[in-house]
């Protein structure tokens, strides 16, 4: 061997014929390092590195070459073991990336500590192998311990070929897709089916050991060994154009590294993860292991029971952002003492598409991080997108940071209950988002929710602090519905500088429809001088029951942006406490407002100390003065009493069950009438029935008439019925439409700026504007308009 070897460097000097370049950190080759040797060779040659480890980045820089340890000679393990390239987390640790040929091979190495190159946009990938636009084989390798912030852990390969031979691909970690080998755009790989290689033990929040786009064949994956005996998805993913699994790749596997387990399975940090986890007297060490043995179906769904402690990276080994897996439920010991951590590094969860019945019960989410720069940010705490019926139970989510969504983003959910859910202390922009494009209606409900001590930087990649954003689509109106249930959001401050107006409190946009009952939403305060707390853009609708809005320190309360054409925004108020009222509404737009009775302008006057500040005081206004209990002739809103518990009748005629206690624990309702606000006053008081007069029938006002700024066109339902309202020149041509819309029954206020449909203002003169009834013509009014 060692003749043949030299016969070799003999034919080197020969510069026509292929060159064996030898690589020998102890200075007895030609170079020291990798990179010098590939930099030296020429396509056809052979660099030749001898045992060592090499803290390097190599790149083949379109040479088509073999890239051999002694291993090649010798086929001896220990070369393999003992001939590694390392990349002190600098970037992927092998380059192959330009056009190299099917001879480009690289044989008997250790590949390990990379963290992935910019292949493509902003993503990170590739963390130990990345191969773009080429030909490769990877022999008699081992690939562990790579980590990237973007897709292929341990191997990305995008529009190339690549052949794989004995090699074990293990411990590797990407955050978003395809922990050990990770395929895209016409990619092909290739498994050598005599000498198998081994894929275990990888994590990613999508495809921990593999995954691929449509855009790729479908494979035979054969090895000796992989994670599991059987794997699914979690394991294995492949995905259409729009993220959905194909399930169109099968499996030749000998052994696996896993046991699943289709039972309910225990972690504490003090156990480990070579137990079986089948009890809490034998628990396995980490969340991530646990997620990557346990299995679940729709008949047998199971639970993962964190006890108390802390999981983390650095105490526990886990592989935040963690990916969902149908039917799972993972429930901590309390709230407050079981907590998972971010350590400002990562955020907790990546939801997949279609997961169905996950369930987050009894934990602390926090020190979550989604500014992750280098690929792009991402949320602080939990992405999902296109999931089933996900239920949070007493949920903590803390000091969590993102310039998109420093807390929870949901989109595309089918339903979300969120029961006992504290945003506490996060940084960025919205701590709770949730969006869709509906094209039946969805409901998602929320039940006490606190919001407190919410702020942002001062860029917009930082976040400016923002609380809740309700997100739908305006061809889709109303479908999206949101239901909060004792909601207090107090204490948040918007770091927002400029001048623009805007909203950063709760905010409604695109055609969504939120419903706050028995809110308090207080002491917010921001930088601008032009922000409000509450806002509704873009056809979108909120309803307030039973709440207070009483933020002092801000210029507006509310804020509503909708220009033409959108259809108009919808508020409708009911016993609520609103600072302001009538004054403190900055609009701009198409906007209808509805009073109900019993609106309130006054100091909340609430507790200010203990353990709920915002609980009422003995003389607050909003004691008893919530909607009322119904009584024969009243209209609704009221509230109606089945068994045991109490339900909310809206105008619209839904009926909401109220929770049965306020955030302290008392009883929602005493003394027949609910109060406003998140807190119920604990003493008795008396009730008085108001019996809500029905209004008049349809009638059309304008006031103030004539008008130069803005004036507001009122009008009265006695039913539901579809509205509209539209503005025509003295000559009979139209030139703005304020509603075309469903409306329940009752009073309605329209605020007009003079703004036609085209967006230009209207000029000096007579205008008519005309109501329309359900397709009929039911009252019009002269307006004039003056400069």
């Amino acid at each position: 061997m060692r003749f043949t070897i030299c016969l070799l460097l003999i034919f080197s000097t020969f510069q026509s014929l292929p060159q064996v370049i030898v690589v020998d950190q102890t200075g007895g080759g030609d170079y020291l390092t990798i990179q010098q040797g590939i930099d030296a060779s020429q396509s056809g040659d052979t660099v030749l590195v001898y045992p060592a480890t090499y803290y390097e980045n190599i790149n083949f820089n379109g040479k088509n070459i073999m890239l051999c340890s002694r291993y090649m000679y010798e086929q001896d393990e220990w070369y393999i073991n003992h001939t590694i390239i390392d990349g002190n987390h600098q970037g992927s640790v092998v380059l192959i990336i330009s056009g190299e040929d099917e001879t480009t091979t690289l044989c008997g190495f250790t590949v390990q500590n990379g963290s992935g190159s910019n292949i493509y946009a902003y993503l990170m990938s590739g963390g130990g192998i990345a191969l773009k636009n080429s030909k490769a084989n990877i022999k008699n390798c081992i690939i562990k311990n790579n980590v990237c912030n973007g897709s292929g852990g341990g191997i990305y390969v995008r529009n190339s070929i690549l052949y794989i031979s004995n090699t074990t691909i293990y411990d590797n970690y990407a955050i978003r897709t395809g922990g050990g080998i990770r395929l895209v755009q016409n990619s092909t790989i290739s498994f050598d089916t005599i000498n198998l290689s081994n894929i275990y033990l990888n994590y990613s929040a999508d495809g921990c050991d593999f995954h691929k786009d449509i855009t790729c064949p479908v494979y035979k994956i054969v090895v000796d060994t992989f994670t599991v005996m059987n794997p699914d998805h979690f394991y294995i993913s492949s995905i259409d154009p729009y993220g959905y699994q194909l399930d169109d790749i099968t499996t030749d596997i000998q052994h696996y590294k896993i046991e699943n387990a289709d039972t309910d399975l225990f972690v504490n940090p003090g156990g480990s993860n070579s137990n079986s986890g089948l009890s809490p007297d034998d628990p396995l060490e980490s969340l991530s292991y646990a997620m990557s043995k346990i299995v679940s179906d729709s008949l047998h769904p199971n639970t993962i029971h964190l006890a108390v402690g802390t999981y983390s990276s650095s105490l526990t080994g886990e592989k935040f952002p963690l990916g969902w897996r149908s039917y799972i439920t993972i429930e901590g010991e309390s709230m407050e003492n079981t907590v998972l951590d971010g350590e400002n590094e990562i955020y907790h969860f990546y939801g997949g598409r279609l997961e169905k019945d996950i369930t987050f019960r009894n934990l602390t989410l926090t020190r979550g991080f989604g500014n992750l720069y280098d690929h792009g940010n991402q949320p602080g705490c939990m992405y999902s997108y296109d999931d089933r019926n996900i239920l949070f139970e007493n949920v903590k989510v803390k000091e969590c940071q993102s310039g998109i969504t420093s807390g929870l983003e949901i989109g595309d959910a089918d339903k979300i209950v969120m029961k006992n859910i504290n945003f506490i202390d996060n940084f960025g922009t919205q701590v709770l988002g949730v969006w869709d494009w509906p094209l039946i209606p969805k409901l998602h409900t929320f039940e006490n929710v606190l919001i407190q001590g919410t702020t942002g930087g001062t860029t917009v990649e930082e976040g400016y602090g923002v609380g809740i954003l309700i997100d739908g689509v305006t061809s889709c109106l109303n479908n999206l519905k949101c239901i909060f249930k004792n909601l207090e959001m107090v204490e948040n401050h918007n770091t927002y500088p400029g001048p623009d107006p805007g909203a950063f409190g709760f905010v409604t946009i695109e055609g969504a429809w939120t419903v706050l009952i028995n809110s308090t939403i207080g002491n917010n305060t921001c930088e601008s001088d032009n922000e409000a707390c509450l806002g509704i853009t873009y056809s979108a609708r909120m309803d307030l029951y039973n709440s207070i809005v009483y933020n002092p320190d801000l210029p507006w309360e509310f804020g509503i942006y909708n220009p033409p054409p959108y259809d108009p925004c919808f508020m409708n108020v009911y016993n609520t406490l609103i600072r302001g009222r009538d004054d403190l509404f900055n609009i701009y737009g198409n906007f209808v407002l509805y009073w109900g009775d019993e609106i309130l302008d006054e100091d909340p006057l609430w507790m200010g100390e203990g353990d709920y500040p915002y609980a009422l005081s003995d003389n607050s206004p909003c004691i008893n003065t919530g909607t009322p209990m119904c009584v024969p002739g009243m209209e609704p809103p009221y509230i109606i009493q089945l068994d045991s518990s109490y339900y909310l009748v809206t105008p619209d005629q839904d009926t909401i069950i109220l929770p049965a206690t306020d955030m302290a624990g008392h009883a929602r309702i005493r003394d027949d009438r609910i109060d406003m606000g998140a807190y119920e006053y604990p003493d008795t008081g008396v009730f008085i029935p108001v019996i809500k007069p029905r209004p008049e029938a349809f009638s059309l006002q304008v006031y103030p008439n004539p008008f130069s700024d803005k004036t507001t066109v009122s009008f009265a339902s006695i039913r539901s019925c579809h509205a509209k309202v539209d503005i025509f020149s003295i000559t009979g041509s139209k030139t703005a439409t304020l509603i075309d819309s469903h409306i329940p029954p009752g009073k309605f206020d329209i605020n007009w700026d003079g703004t036609a449909d085209n967006g230009d203002r209207v000029k000096q003169g007579a205008y008519i504007c005309r109501l329309m009834v359900d397709g009929k013509f039911s009252s019009e009014v002269k307006v004039v308009k003056e400069e």
